[in-house]
């Protein structure tokens, strides 16, 4: 269960902007692909940990009105259970006209799928954010952030470049209440009473920043930068300043004896995974230019048709990595 209660007021950064406008959420339990959707992303697997925070910085290229309207695509990252299935996530989704993009976040339960619901599964619907995060353009950068506190979510972002460069917006989602019966007053006059006791939030044991992207838009090598991530990391404190990279769980990590960091793709329904990615690029670091479709992964497995496909990372840097895509067939 889980419920809206109040835009938050602390914990974002400088210069934050947090206006007081009516909300709404619910818990949502879905998570399936289009007809022709995939994945690519990074995730950490590591049983027994509870992560309760995350952030990402991601850019919105001329590659991203691609990823298709809707819930067919999304650009992001999402805490998630791979037993139960529960996540909160946040990302930007293409507006309905190409060209703009809204920032939404969302909790709920994805579907089981056979395996890990987190992953090869598809997004759940989400609520914006903030009206004024309705009209994020290619050219401009997106902080966001979701902190898992005992009995709250809060998510949480900064938008750069523009006219509105560094405002930023947060909301605090309650995790749930269940009322609790008890009996007042001496033995002959009692009276029946209640309290709302509130409830824990969900333990997250995979924290994930990828793209879902609508794979009937695009077609031929996945050979353009779709989206550069930097600045991700993760904690398993309640913090506004994570302090550990996604690269410090890849081979030869500082945490690679605790948790996997995995890179992956899936085309979803089995065609032609033209959504290539993770991938490496001519450059190092984000904003690289020049994907090499053909070195898909930084680890095994090699990238087959179908899906999902995964393998661990073995030389990625440490919070800052890549997903590329293929060219849009109209182009």
């Amino acid at each position: 269960m889980f419920r809206l209660r109040s835009l938050a007021t602390a914990g974002v950064a400088a210069a934050a902007l947090c206006l007081a406008v009516p909300l709404t959420a619910s818990a949502q339990t879905g998570g399936t692909f289009g007809t022709r959707t995939g994945q690519a992303g990074y995730f950490i697997n590591a049983l027994g940990t509870n992560y309760r925070s995350l952030v990402s910085t991601l850019d919105i290229t001329p590659n991203a009105v691609d990823i298709g309207p809707g819930t067919n695509g999304a650009i992001g990252q999402r805490l998630c259970n791979n037993a139960s299935g529960k996540t909160a996530g946040m990302g930007i989704q293409q507006n309905a006209s190409q060209g703009t993009f809204s920032l939404l976040y969302t909790a709920g339960t994805l579907k089981a799928n056979g395996g890990d619901p987190c992953i090869d599964n598809g997004i759940l619907s989400g609520t914006v954010l903030h009206p004024l995060l309705t009209g994020l353009q290619v050219g401009q950068a997106v902080t966001i952030q979701e902190v898992i506190f005992r009995h709250d979510i809060v998510f949480a972002a900064t938008e750069w470049g523009g006219p509105s460069n560094g405002r930023s917006f947060s909301a605090e989602l309650s995790c749930g209440a269940v009322k609790v019966w008890y009996w007042t007053g001496q033995a002959h006059h009692r009276h029946h009473r209640f309290y709302w006791r509130a409830l824990n939030c969900p333990t997250f044991n995979e924290p994930e920043v990828g793209v879902q992207q609508d794979l009937s838009l695009v077609g031929g090598p996945a050979t353009n930068d779709l989206v550069d991530f930097a600045g991700v990391y993760t904690d398993t404190v309640p913090t506004w300043s994570p302090s550990i990279p996604f690269g410090a769980y890849a081979t030869g990590g500082t945490l690679a004896s605790q948790g996997t960091l995995f890179a992956l793709a899936s085309s979803g329904t089995g065609t032609p995974p033209w959504l290539v990615g993770p991938a490496r690029t001519g450059t190092t670091g984000p904003n690289g230019e020049g994907c090499l479709a053909s070195q898909a992964f930084a680890g095994p497995p090699p990238l087959t048709a179908g899906g999902p496909q995964y393998g661990p990372l073995t030389d990625s840097t440490t919070a800052a990595f890549t997903i590329c895509s293929a060219t849009n067939i109209g182009a």
